[in-house]
């Protein structure tokens, strides 16, 4: 399945902060820098092996197969950045009377605006 436009957008924003502090054998944690560096989707055969590392994998490599295999759908159906500015604005509006929310709302608005073009 091909990954659509916004998936290709997001991808390379996504990144695992640290392995630092990892758990994991070194050869699973190189999977996943390798991974991280190179922006893919763990493949089944990454999957794989990391379960066979891991034994304790066994469920969240499923998760990780099911995530992957749905991601474009994911990303196109679910706008989660735009629902959470636009209930930011809703609850921080509360806040303020309504001259001040007069004022404010525009820079909301812009944000949700610019986001949705995203």
């Amino acid at each position: 399945m091909p990954l659509s436009e916004r998936a290709q957008q997001l991808i390379p924003k996504a990144t695992i902060i640290s392995f630092a502090d990892c758990p994991y054998q070194q050869a699973a944690i190189a999977i996943w820098q390798q991974a991280d560096d190179q922006t893919p989707y763990l493949s089944d055969s990454d999957l794989d092996t990391l379960v066979n590392l891991e034994t304790n994998l066994l469920f969240s490599s499923q998760q990780a197969r099911k995530l992957r295999d749905n991601a474009t759908f994911i990303v196109d159906n679910a706008p989660a950045m735009i629902s959470g500015l636009e209930a930011l604005k809703q609850y921080s509006l509360e806040y303020f009377g309504d001259s001040e929310k007069n004022a404010i709302t525009p820079y909301f608005d812009h944000l949700i605006t610019v986001m949705k073009k995203f």
